[in-house]
This record gives C-alpha cells, structure tokens and sequence, in this order.
C-alpha cells in the first residue's frame, strides 16, 4: 500500500472515528437520555434512539474538517462519518438483538452521512488550491 493510499485509508479511519464520537457522545453524556437494552454496547443505541440534532451539524463540522485538511476525496470521508452505525447494527443483530427495520434504520444512516459528505463539499470549496491539486 502506497504512502497515499495508507493517507486515505487513515483519513477514513479518522472521519468513521469523529462522526461515531459526534453522534455518540452528546446522548452519552446527557445524564437525562433514557437508556436502551441491545446485545451490542447499549450506549450506541441509546445514541440511535435518543440522537440529538446538533450531533447532525457536528457532522457537518467533521466533514468540513476533513474537507480543510484533508486529502481522501470528500465523497469517501462524508459518509465515512457514519459507517461505524450499520456495523454496529450487524454486529448487534448477531449477538442477537432486535433490529426489525433495519433497512429503514440504515436508509436514515445513509441520509445523516449527507451531513459529513456536504460539509466535507464546502471545506474542500473553501481551501486555497494547492498547485497540481484537483477538487474532489
């Protein structure tokens, strides 16, 4: 694996890690979220159930970061930002927990990742080009 092929892989790694804090910290912290039972670290669900609408602009923020900053094309890190939440649901269907509508529940993952991939379109919009660099 080449030096920006290992840059990507990383960029995505770190995208999938901020937008899982982004929507998963502000239920985690909220000492008055209800809590939910699931096979597979409650607290997700809890932040599935219970998610709070600034955690969509967080991911905004996320995806203009990585825009910014970032190298990985923005159609790879925006919805990055939210694909730790269907393997959270798969591995959570395993250990046995009950996910009746999951295909609703990932076409609403899928909408939310919109979040990082347009905030992730604005940052790249934004920066100064860098010689021999291309908008992606």
């Amino acid at each position: 694996m080449g030096v920006k092929a290992k840059r990507v892989a990383l960029e995505i790694f770190l995208a999938a890690a901020a937008g899982f804090c982004a929507y998963v910290l502000p239920v985690a912290l909220d000492p008055a979220a209800r809590h939910y039972e699931a096979a597979f670290l409650p607290f997700v669900r809890d932040a599935v159930e219970g998610m709070k609408p600034y955690s969509l602009a967080l991911l905004f923020g996320i995806g203009v970061i990585f825009g910014l900053l970032g190298r990985a094309p923005v159609w790879l890190t925006g919805p990055a930002t939210m694909a730790a939440f269907p393997t959270w649901s798969v591995l959570d269907m395993a250990f046995g927990g009950d996910h009746n509508l999951f295909p609703i529940e990932w076409f609403l993952y899928g909408v939310f990742s919109l979040c990082g991939l347009a905030g992730g379109v604005v940052g790249r919009r934004v920066r100064p080009r860098r010689e021999g660099e291309t908008h992606s």
